[in-house]
């Protein structure tokens, strides 16, 4: 698993592109399940599903939470500042682009927790006799 630092914080864009090669275990769940047998519910199949889609789930939860925590660092810092510079724009149009960074990533976070219900959802169909 990846640390979260290696997640481009600053840049939205690159953030959700890194998201999204992560989404791709996601993805192809579909595609992973059915080549298990379904008759032998092979233990060992569903294992490696299941330990795919956890580690999957748990760095993007912790990637898109120390994005959210660091910008709402950022924002905070930004305040400060511009309660004692109130007629400073450029500060103020920073203060504009990283409240828009706070509810986009609030948004990833609510986009993230469907994806894991779906996924585990899936998973617990095709894998119903393995315990998680």
């Amino acid at each position: 698993m990846a640390e979260p630092l290696l997640f481009n914080c600053e840049d939205f864009t690159d953030f959700k592109n890194a998201l999204m090669k992560i989404r791709k275990v996601d993805d192809n769940i579909i595609f992973q399940l059915n080549r298990t047998d379904v008759r032998d519910q092979d233990k060992e199949d569903c294992s490696t599903v299941w330990q795919k889609l956890s580690a999957a789930h748990k760095e993007r939860d912790v990637a898109i939470k120390n994005c959210l925590n660091r910008n709402m660092n950022k924002l905070m810092d930004l305040e400060s500042k511009a309660q004692k510079a109130s007629d400073d724009t450029t500060l103020k149009k920073e203060l504009t682009q990283t409240r828009n960074t706070l509810n986009m990533l609030s948004s990833e976070l609510d986009v993230e927790q469907i994806i894991v219900s779906r996924s585990n959802n899936l998973y617990k169909k095709k894998c119903r006799n393995f315990i998680i």
